[in-house]
């Protein structure tokens, strides 16, 4: 399948353009750590402060191994699955546990 210069271009604008922060945070610290940009430049690039990109940095270096490109609902997170034979916490009660109870009086109503 032939694919135009054009059309390769678009798609490396897409590439180069980062649409999340996920993305955004890993072509900063690859411009850093692999091309060898200097910090303030790398940050400057993809739109950090200095310091912001001090910290994205010394994340990265605290856990080298974080996906970039995981969602989120399973990038940093090793839960355990639930155990279907345990009752959930909200749930424990019953159902009528759940229900809207009427509002209480705060004091007696005055007689007469």
């Amino acid at each position: 399948m032939f694919i135009s210069s054009e059309a390769n271009r678009t798609f490396a604008q897409h590439v180069l353009t980062p649409a999340n922060t996920a993305q955004r945070q890993y072509e900063a610290l690859r411009a850093f750590f692999v091309k060898g940009l200097p910090s303030k430049e790398a940050a400057r690039r993809l739109g950090y402060s200095p310091g912001s990109f001090r910290g994205l940095v010394h994340q990265f270096r605290q856990n080298p191994r974080r996906s970039f490109f995981l969602s989120a609902r399973t990038a940093g997170y090793q839960s355990e699955a639930p155990d279907p034979r345990r009752p959930r916490p909200a749930l424990a009660a019953g159902p009528e546990a759940l229900r809207k109870r009427p509002p209480q009086p705060r004091h007696e109503p005055c007689p007469g």
